[in-house]
């Protein structure tokens, strides 16, 4: 590497450094502090979650505002992030009410789309393994009760579509999975992970998902420009937003503009 790009390498070493150095500061200050209202940074972070994402990194804030490891945070940034931890609460509670009115509707409705299935905990029973995106179907539910019924609906109905294709012999896996795939201009990958992982029962996408992330994949290596693109994206969610690598790969195919229609031939 030139010496611009290996400075830089360094720069970013040191500023994970400084924020590991940070994040143990601020742990100490946290569970010595009586104004917290939660014991660690790491509690804080897992209770509000997506939270912190959606409104304006005031966590990222909180935590790199002053990497002197010495300095507890500003009152500015402890506001803002009890703020955060406190509307947080409140649309929980708000959630928690919500799915109250909602789980008998929901219930009665699974009953009677999915056959042989009579309530959530016979749904989880059935999907087994493949609710771990959702941790659980009835627990999906509940956390997005606020969202609108035929989301919730969809949600159910694509992991049942899941589930069955997961119990089903893998030779007829297999065969949807070459049928997607051929739909889309595309031939079986013999290093495909991701083809692997649905023919052996252990994935959580349809024949056609799988299909359709492979023709991604196709574009982005293929067209002109797409790959950078898309590397760069990465890696900015990796650095600046803590992705790991697949949820980073995940968000970038999602954010990038793809063609209209399929097969796409370069």
């Amino acid at each position: 590497p030139s010496f611009k790009e290996a400075k830089l390498g360094a720069l970013r070493l040191l500023a994970k450094l400084q924020l590991k150095q940070r994040r143990e500061a601020l742990n100490h200050w946290i569970a010595s502090s009586s104004n917290w209202p939660i014991g660690t940074l790491v509690e804080f972070e897992k209770y509000v979650g997506k939270a912190a994402v959606d409104t304006d990194a005031v966590l990222s804030l909180f935590l790199s505002e002053n990497l002197d490891v010495d300095v507890p945070p500003t009152d500015s940034s402890i506001y803002a992030a009890i703020q955060l931890y406190d509307s947080t609460v409140k649309e929980k509670e708000k959630t928690e009410r919500e799915w109250k009115k909602r789980k008998g509707p929901l219930e009665r409705w699974i009953k009677g789309e999915f056959k042989g299935i009579k309530s959530l905990a016979a749904f989880s029973k059935f999907a087994g393994p493949h609710l771990s995106r959702t941790r659980g179907l009835g627990r999906f539910l509940k956390d997005h009760a606020l969202h609108p019924l035929d989301e919730l609906k969809k949600e159910a109905r694509s992991v049942y579509a899941i589930a069955k294709e997961m119990k089903a012999p893998k030779k007829e896996r297999r065969k949807k999975l070459l049928e997607a795939l051929s739909a889309l201009g595309l031939q079986r990958r013999g290093d495909s992970k991701l083809c692997d992982a649905y023919e052996d029962g252990r994935s959580e996408k349809t024949a056609e998902d799988v299909a359709h992330i492979m023709a991604q994949m196709r574009y982005i290596y293929t067209a002109f420009g797409a790959l950078g693109t898309y590397n760069e994206m990465r890696e900015e969610l990796v650095e600046e937003y803590g992705y790991s690598w697949t949820e980073a790969s995940n968000e970038a195919r999602q954010i990038m503009n793809f063609p209209s229609k399929w097969p796409w031939m370069p």
